[in-house]
């Protein structure tokens, strides 16, 4: 949660319940995928910006 607010800079009122399961979801069960997710969002914003 720290890491989402601070490096990613999502503002915590926006996160849902559902979006913290998927969150713990993938960092348990396939933590491979969580990061390349990451790393393409990061792109994604980066391009936005």
């Amino acid at each position: 949660m720290l890491r989402l607010v601070h490096q990613e800079q999502i503002d915590v009122n926006s996160l849902t319940r559902a979006d913290c399961d998927v969150i713990a979801f993938l960092k348990a069960n396939d933590p491979e995928l969580l990061k390349t997710l990451r790393r393409q969002a990061g792109k994604a914003r980066e391009q936005a910006a």
